[in-house]
């Protein structure tokens, strides 16, 4: 069985606290479309909000998924830890928004330093910047990303979860 899709309601109250509530369901795209879902978790959202005193602010929905095309097992002496922090301007604000990626390629760095001419690189800069795409990159708060600003080679410690993986069991 497949992970299972994820409703999340955000509830607020008179005092302004918000709360979340999730609700794992069933979902097969073969069966139902994206707009079955959306209209299923507003038929729930109706539901909570009659058995809540709190207001029903935002609705979202996570359904699982295993892409394709993408490489069946990590590149060796690969590390989460290694990110790539690319950050951007974004239109209708003066405050960037930054994205990173785990593990960034051995491959697409020079001298300690991402190599912004790597064809892979490329690529993803402008996947991310092309708001002529049908979906393309936008902010946190729905803002265009307009240009980057800098990019860094940066270290993210995963401490527990190297933990884990590291241990060994009895």
């Amino acid at each position: 069985m497949s992970d299972p899709t994820l409703y999340s309601l955000t509830l607020k109250d008179d005092g302004g606290v918000t709360a979340v509530h999730n609700l794992y369901v069933s979902y097969d795209g073969a069966l139902a479309t994206i707009d079955d879902l959306i209209a299923d978790l507003g038929a729930y959202a109706i539901l909570v909000d009659n058995v809540s005193d709190a207001k029903v602010i935002e609705a979202r929905v996570t359904i699982p998924l295993v892409p394709t095309g993408v490489k069946s097992v990590p590149v060796a002496d690969s590390t989460v830890e290694r990110t790539g922090l690319f950050t951007y301007e974004q239109a209708n604000s003066s405050y960037v928004q930054s994205f990173d990626i785990p593990a960034y390629q051995n491959a697409g760095i020079a001298n300690g330093r991402i190599d912004e001419s790597n064809s892979a690189f490329i690529a993803w800069n402008l996947r991310v910047t092309d708001n002529g795409e049908t979906f393309f990159g936008v902010s946190k708060f729905a803002n265009d990303i307009v240009r980057r600003v800098s990019t860094m080679l940066t270290f993210r410690k995963h401490r527990r979860a190297r933990i884990i993986s590291s241990s060994e069991t009895p």
